[in-house]
């Protein structure tokens, strides 16, 4: 572990892997590991998609901005009730990727970019939402893609409590529209 002259931990660099090890996080010794993914990372996410799941639909509208250094996502859930909420990724040297989501409910979460089992995934670095709705504590929150390919991927939102042992709370199969060819 490398320290700072002001004695907090730091990020090291090992074979191509960020090891996120600091004060942000909640209990002594707990890791986060952050791949080193590339700025191009997440462009096969780009377009436009229809989005199934469970008892609903939605349509993501998934566009580079200013100059292409800013993903933007626009979702849009038409059923089972209309809902809406958007998120803005960027690519940073220094840190890699860095989203933050909003959404009409007013949640506002803050997501740092890595791999979950080789797959691409944004996670939040501390719990979040202290109290939600069910009454649970502060979790941790990712979502995952997988199984990517030109014209849909497969995309989990999972919560963990300890940042250990995941539960999988919503899954969205993505499909390119037909009049997106972007992919």
């Amino acid at each position: 572990m490398e320290r700072s002259q002001s004695g907090r931990r730091t990020t090291s660099q090992r074979s191509g892997i960020r090891i996120h090890i600091g004060h942000a996080h909640p209990r002594e010794g707990y890791d986060v590991v952050v791949a080193a993914l590339r700025p191009d990372a997440f462009d096969f996410w780009l377009g436009e998609w229809d989005c199934t799941f469970e008892g609903g639909h939605a349509v993501n509208s998934v566009t580079r901005r200013f100059e292409g250094k800013v993903i933007q996502e626009s979702f849009v859930v038409d059923e089972p009730r209309n809902w809406t909420g958007m998120s803005v990724s960027v690519f940073d040297e220094n840190v890699g990727w860095r989203q933050t989501w909003v959404d009409e409910s007013g949640s506002y979460w803050a997501f740092e970019g890595g791999l979950v089992d080789g797959n691409p995934s944004f996670g939040t670095p501390v719990p979040v939402d202290p109290e939600d709705a069910d009454g649970a504590g502060a979790l941790y929150k990712r979502m995952v893609f997988t199984d990517i390919g030109a014209n849909g991927f497969h995309w989990r939102w999972e919560s963990s409590p300890d940042g250990g042992t995941w539960t999988v709370n919503w899954e969205i199969d993505y499909a390119r529209r037909a009049n997106d060819h972007t992919g």
